[in-house]
C-alpha cells in the first residue's frame, strides 16, 4: 500500500468482513434512496462538464453525499472522491459508508494537509477518468438549512489542478433529514439537484471570493426552492 492510500484509509486497508459490511451497508442505502425518491420525488437539473472537476455543495443533511454520490455514478456515470471529517469515519455506520466509497479522510486542524491529499487524488486518477472530488466549503452540516460560512480551500484545489469548480445546490435535504433527527422524514418531502455552470477560480482576485461567489449561487437556488416550497404548502 503506498503512503497515499494509507493516510486515506482506502479500502484496501480494510479486513474482507469490513468490504463486505460496507458493500452491504452501501448497497442497501443505495436501495432506500432509490425507492424512496429517485423513482418518484427527486429533480435533477443541469449539466457536467465532461472535464475532471472540483465540485462544491451546500451541505445541511446526512443524506448529502450518500445522493450525489449515487447520482454520479449511476447517472452521469462518473468518478466521484468524497472528502471526510476523521470523526465521520469512527462512527460504525458512516465509516464503513465512507470506506466503501473510499472517501479521503482528512484532519479539520490541518486544513494544508487536506488540500495536499484533495490534489494527490487528481495527480493520482487516470486522465481518461475524468475524476471528480467533491468537498463541502461549510466544513460541517448546516444546523438550520442556512448558509453558513465557507472556507475557500476548495477553489485553491482546483487552482492548483487547473479544473474547474462546479457549484451543486441541494435543496429540500434539510427538511428530509436534518442533523438533529435520527431518522429521516420519507414521507411528501421531495429533493432537487441543481448542477449549475462552473466557474473558473482564476478569474477572482482570490480562492475566497471564487468560492464565495459559488456558494451564493447555490444558496440562491436553495432560497428559492424553499419559499417555493413554504408557498406550496401554504396553499
Amino acid at each position: 500500500m503506498t503512503e497515499f492510500q494509507r493516510k486515506t484509509q482506502y479500502s484496501e486497508s480494510r479486513s474482507v468482513f469490513q468490504k463486505l459490511y460496507g458493500r452491504l451497508l452501501y448497497s442497501t442505502f443505495e436501495f432506500v434512496l432509490w425507492i424512496s425518491w429517485f423513482q418518484k420525488r427527486c429533480l435533477i437539473c443541469g449539466k457536467l462538464p465532461d472535464v475532471p472537476f472540483v465540485l462544491v455543495s451546500n451541505h445541511s443533511s446526512y443524506l448529502d453525499w450518500l445522493f450525489l454520490d449515487v447520482i454520479l455514478r449511476r447517472k452521469f456515470r462518473r468518478k466521484i472522491t468524497f472528502l471526510a471529517k476523521q470523526k465521520v469515519v469512527q462512527n460504525p455506520v458512516w465509516g464503513a459508508l465512507a470506506r466503501e466509497r473510499r472517501a479521503v479522510v482528512v484532519d479539520e486542524s490541518a486544513k494544508l494537509k487536506a488540500i495536499v491529499l484533495a490534489v494527490r487524488v487528481f495527480e493520482n486518477s487516470d486522465p481518461e477518468s475524468k475524476q471528480i472530488v467533491a468537498i463541502f466549503p461549510e466544513s460541517t452540516r448546516s444546523r438550520t438549512g442556512k448558509q453558513i460560512p465557507s472556507s475557500g480551500g476548495a477553489a485553491l484545489v482546483a487552482r492548483k489542478c487547473g479544473v474547474l469548480v462546479v457549484p451543486v445546490a441541494l435543496c429540500g435535504f434539510w427538511e428530509a433529514w436534518p442533523p438533529q433527527r435520527r431518522l429521516p422524514r420519507f414521507r411528501r418531502q421531495s429533493l432537487a439537484v441543481h448542477f449549475l455552470n462552473p466557474i473558473n477560480p482564476s478569474d477572482f482576485a482570490d480562492d475566497q471570493a471564487a468560492v464565495d461567489c459559488a456558494m451564493n449561487r447555490v444558496f440562491e437556488i436553495v432560497r428559492r426552492e424553499q419559499a417555493a416550497r413554504l408557498h406550496t404548502n401554504g396553499d
